[in-house]
């Protein structure tokens, strides 16, 4: 267990556990009136899906009713965000393997390469603006109203295609496509939910800023003391090799390599992305997961998350790459996002996940070979 079942936490704070009394934390409510659209309400109110359901007690989207007084405000800690799982509000789940084939096979069957070919055309353009506008928020501090107005434009974009009579891209084909395969169906909002929930759920961790100081200083001391510690680790012969044992596959032709589980060297420490939202609804992200683990031992901890980052942007174009996919992408990339700034920000206990994992000392800790096969590497383990 290492940063990531501390920060991951954060993609997982894209879902929680509610506290033993949540609605005490409660500061307005609101009761339902007939004709009332819940997930509307809930963004009028600039909050999050995993937000709002941890105030209510974890209920189900679905069971709420015309009457019912809903919490649509009060003060949560990210910490109180684990395990709260949103699906009923987002609608979206990994496909199964079955459903990808069967999709990639049936749009095949269906389209000419004309039209498979303007599909692709429209879909890398809703990438690159997905893209452009997510590495624009990371690189600057972060703005809700900046982020708001980059979704509703991010939302402009997919309408015009989708919404276009003579596009071949549009939600009544992608739909088509779902039904056949029996995944849920999405809606002209779709892709604004998922980009405005990111945006409520990024101004949290913007909110909870901890221990925000002296990385670098501490960084360069943890490098002196990364370079002797190694030194004395390759003086061991005994330290187990890194040998792969298969490779698997993620994708379209994307593989990764998958190495023996370890207890005597920094593979004991490697637990992939422990949060409850990684492991159901983005578990592709895994490989990134388990390289950021090695990382934290043996790296610095802001080449540690960029390469992260990198690495989960690198999943998304991979396992994501289609036109029957696009929303996935999307919500892949709103992941991304979310877990690259828990990180980065230093808080949720992440940066003493850190500090903890480069002072544990044990053998085989980060060899020559550990630092070229699995820091910050995409790898499975087995």
């Amino acid at each position: 267990m290492n940063f990531k079942k501390v920060a991951f936490i954060f993609v997982a704070y894209i879902i929680g556990l509610s506290l033993e009394n949540p609605l005490s934390n409660c500061s307005k409510y609101y009761k339902l009136e007939y004709g009332d659209n819940l997930k509307n309400i809930i963004f009028q109110n600039k909050i999050s899906f995993e937000k709002f359901k941890f105030l209510n007690n974890g209920k189900d989207l679905n069971l709420f009713k015309t009457g019912d007084n809903i919490c649509i405000g009060g003060n949560v800690a990210f910490k109180d965000l684990i395990k709260q799982n949103v699906y009923d509000f987002i609608g979206i789940k990994e496909p199964t393997e079955f459903q990808t084939e069967l999709e990639n096979k049936i749009l095949n069957n269906s389209l000419n390469r004309t039209e498979i070919k303007e599909l692709k055309e429209n879909v890398n353009i809703i990438k690159t603006v997905v893209d452009t506008s997510f590495e624009i928020e990371k690189e600057n501090s972060f703005n809700l109203k900046s982020c708001e107005q980059k979704c509703r434009f991010i939302n402009a974009i997919f309408a015009s295609i989708t919404k276009n009579e003579e596009s071949i891209l549009n939600i009544n084909l992608i739909n088509k496509l779902y039904k056949k395969v029996n995944r849920p169906l999405i809606t002209e909002n779709t892709v604004y939910d998922i980009c405005l929930n990111k945006c409520y759920n990024l101004e949290i961790i913007n909110n909870e800023k901890y221990q925000q100081n002296k990385i670098k200083e501490e960084e360069e001391e943890e490098e002196e003391k990364e370079e002797e510690f190694t030194a004395f680790n390759l003086s061991k012969r005994s330290c187990p090799a890194v040998k792969q044992i298969e490779k698997y596959s993620l994708g379209n032709s994307f593989f990764v390599p998958v190495y023996q589980k370890r207890k005597d060297d920094v593979r004991a420490r490697v637990d992939g992305c422990s949060a409850k939202l990684l492991v159901q609804l983005a578990s592709y992200f895994t490989p990134a997961c388990n390289g950021h683990d090695v990382c934290y031992h043996c790296g610095k901890k802001a080449n540690c998350d960029n390469d992260f980052n990198k690495n989960m942007g690198i999943i998304c174009e991979k396992v994501w790459p289609g036109f029957w996919n696009i929303i996935d992408y999307i919500q892949c990339k709103s992941y991304q996002d979310i877990a690259f700034s828990a990180v980065n920000q230093n808080g949720f206990g992440v940066l003493d996940a850190y500090k903890d994992d480069q002072n544990r000392q044990f053998n085989c800790k980060c060899t020559s070979e550990i630092n070229s096969k699995l820091l910050s590497k995409m790898f499975y383990l087995k």
